[in-house]
C-alpha cells in the first residue's frame, strides 16, 4: 500500500445529503451519496479522506485515514445546491 503512487493523497468528499429523519438527523444508511463515499474509502485505503458531514449525524468513524468535518447543510436538496457558506467552509479546512 505504501508503494502505491496514490499513497498520502488527500481526498475531500463534499456530500449532498438528502435523507433526514423528523428530528433533522442525517440518515447515512439510506443516502446513496454516502454509500459511494464509503466504497471510495474502501477502494482507496492508501489515501486520507475528509468527509464534509451534516452537523447532526450518527456516523462513527475511527479509521485512521478518515476525518469527519461538520458543516451546516440545509435539510433539502434544492437549498444544498443553491446555498454555500464559504466562510464556514474555509474555517473547516483551516487546521
Amino acid at each position: 500500500m505504501i508503494d502505491s503512487p496514490l499513497y498520502g493523497l488527500r481526498i475531500l468528499h463534499y456530500l449532498n445529503p438528502v435523507r433526514y429523519d423528523t428530528t433533522g438527523r442525517f440518515q447515512s444508511e439510506f443516502d446513496s451519496n454516502y454509500k459511494v463515499v464509503e466504497k471510495t474509502i474502501s477502494f482507496l485505503p492508501m489515501c486520507h479522506h475528509y468527509i464534509v458531514m451534516p452537523e447532526k449525524h450518527d456516523v462513527v468513524d475511527n479509521r485512521k485515514n478518515v476525518t469527519l468535518l461538520h458543516y451546516p447543510y440545509h435539510r433539502d436538496a434544492l437549498s444544498n445546491r443553491s446555498h454555500f457558506y464559504g466562510s464556514r467552509f474555509k474555517r473547516l479546512l483551516d487546521f
